[in-house]
């Protein structure tokens, strides 16, 4: 069947631009032919979630636990999926997860509103935080065991117990921080200081932060206070 992003309708607001769109986009087919990360052929949704085993450093199974959008709906909609791994390529870096992030991007994700989200069925998630487990031949940047946080790219996929990636989306996770800690910073943190880096703001400067109590916003009224701004925040 045919499966659209929420935010399609809203880009092809007539009924021509939307036909056009659709038949750009899906070769005739009419079906989605993304696959997420990781799959090769064995997609297995699990009905009882109560339980879902974390990837073993030490050894490595063939397959892991993801969480799947479908297909645009609610959080209740979204699967949690046994897929099978394939091999990591020379020069790919494989993490076992420890913790990843939960962002308003991923609520929207969810719903199929987000801009930039990739086409169905893919695995949600900006940010993981784990382990180094495998290595490809051509990685020399990381070693089996390092600690890691990954940024996801734009196929996102860190909602995950298994992620493979490349070098470039990785940085050494703190000592001072845990894993969960270091998941919940990296993109929120980049957008915060970006934001700053553009505005140049000076002290004694106001400044009106929305949506203050999110990720983005925490970091915001951080980074305020560092620059010794006046804040006007609202939750």
């Amino acid at each position: 069947g045919l499966k659209l992003r929420t935010m399609v309708i809203y880009d092809y607001c007539t009924l021509d631009k939307l036909v056009s769109h659709i038949l750009s986009t899906t070769d005739g087919s009419l079906l989605a032919n993304n696959v997420p990360q990781n799959v090769v052929e064995e997609v297995d949704v699990i009905n009882d979630t109560s339980v879902v085993p974390l990837p073993n450093e030490s050894g490595m199974s063939k397959s892991c636990h993801s969480l799947v959008i479908q297909n645009s709906g609610t959080l209740n909609d979204v699967d949690l999926v046994k897929q099978t791994l394939t091999s990591v390529a020379s020069n790919q870096v494989r993490i076992a997860v420890k913790a990843f992030s939960l962002n308003f991007g991923d609520l929207l994700c969810a719903s199929g509103l987000y801009p930039t989200m990739p086409s169905y069925p893919f695995t949600p998630g900006f940010d993981a935080a784990g382990v180094v487990v495998e290595v490809g031949s051509q990685v020399h940047e990381f070693v089996v065991g390092d600690e890691v946080v990954v940024i996801a790219g734009e196929s996102l996929g860190c909602q995950t117990t298994v992620v493979t990636c490349d070098p470039s989306q990785l940085v050494r996770k703190p000592q001072g921080l845990s894993f969960v800690e270091a998941c919940s910073l990296l993109t929120v943190g980049v957008t915060a200081v970006s934001v700053f880096s553009k505005a140049q703001v000076n002290p004694g400067e106001k400044i009106l932060i929305h949506t203050a109590a999110g990720g983005v916003g925490l970091v915001a009224i951080a980074l305020a206070r560092h620059f010794n701004l006046d804040i006007i925040a609202t939750a």
